[in-house]
């Protein structure tokens, strides 16, 4: 999110993303998830909130339990900005937002895999809509 100019921001912290989905195919698939960006401060303030999501999912399988993918949906999310009014628009929203990202993930047995995503979620601020991005690393345990 955008830092004013001339002010301390810290815009990094560590996301939370839970997720669970299913495959179409071996080249399409859904996710639903629910994420929690983290507490960052911008201009005095601080930003927190939550969100839950859905994404269709587009990629192409490389050997049994590995990928490389695209992700298009959409977020609802609750954010909050807490700090000075004269600095940073405060407040609460809630909407909807569109997201988009890429992965891929590396297989280790038939059941778990290492993945990596990156995402860019256009969450409700005070005011305005802002892009929020995150980079994700973790393990998906899928069901057979």
């Amino acid at each position: 999110a955008s830092c004013p100019a001339g002010f301390p921001c810290d815009d990094k912290d560590q996301v939370f993303r839970l997720y669970a989905g299913g495959r179409f195919n071996n080249a399409v698939g859904l996710e639903l998830g629910v994420l929690n960006p983290g507490k960052f401060r911008r201009g005095g303030g601080e930003t927190d909130g939550w969100g839950a999501d859905a994404a269709l999912l587009a990629g192409i399988p490389i050997g049994a339990n590995s990928s490389i993918f695209g992700k298009l949906g959409v977020i609802y999310s609750r954010m909050e900005v807490t700090g000075n009014p004269a600095v940073v628009r405060t407040g609460k929203e809630r909407g909807f937002g569109g997201r988009w990202g890429i992965g891929a993930q590396v297989g280790l047995t038939k059941t778990f895999a290492l993945r990596a995503d990156f995402d860019r979620y256009l969450l409700p601020l005070p005011g305005d809509h802002e892009d929020l991005e995150t980079l994700t690393l973790g393990v998906q345990y899928t069901l057979r």
